[in-house]
């Protein structure tokens, strides 16, 4: 996966999933591969088939958001 930062986040994203059998062979191969203008902060659904990827940037200096209340008071 490459990333390119700035006011929105550039994700190159190319992955293998192998299914391996008992003796080691692979058997079965499917590939992610999928370039996305991501906007920072919000989760973002790369979808490829049968594969896809989550992703989220956040910067590591923001605050932490606020938890949820436990219950909303009425």
């Amino acid at each position: 996966m490459n990333l390119k930062l700035g006011r929105f986040t550039d994700v190159d994203a190319d992955f293998w999933v192998n299914q391996i059998d008992a003796n080691g062979m692979v058997t079965a191969s499917e590939r992610l591969k999928q370039e996305s203008h991501t906007k920072n902060g919000q989760l973002n659904f790369l979808d490829n088939g049968h594969l896809g990827l989550l992703i989220k940037i956040t910067s590591l200096t923001a605050p932490a958001p606020r938890p949820a209340p436990e219950e909303i008071p009425d």
